[in-house]
């Protein structure tokens, strides 16, 4: 009988436990658009990166559309006075055997 009560309890505790912690951890609420500008915007960020990415296609180092959304990253850097500033690097991916600049 004790050993019935202390697994009951244990699984108890366990759901509690996992309870507190999954409550305890997640993230705020996203904000709106009537944040102040000196705060983070969900709504603010998606509608960045709807403008950023409007095609709504991939795009892979070096193709057209790459470069096209490039300069629309900087175009907005530059809007918001972030200073950015670009590297030119070279990466390889052994998935596809390739490389791009």
């Amino acid at each position: 009988m004790l050993k019935n009560r202390l697994s009951v309890l244990a699984i108890f505790l366990t759901f509690i436990l996992f309870f507190v912690q999954h409550f305890t951890t997640q993230p705020p609420s996203p904000k709106g658009l009537d944040t102040p500008e000196n705060q983070f915007s969900a709504v603010r960020a998606h509608n960045i990166l709807k403008s950023l990415l409007r095609e709504n296609k991939p795009h892979p180092v070096g193709s057209d559309l790459n470069k096209i959304i490039k300069e629309r990253l900087k175009n907005e850097l530059d809007q918001l006075g972030i200073e950015h500033q670009e590297q030119k690097t070279w990466a390889c991916a052994s998935r596809f055997a390739s490389c791009a600049k």
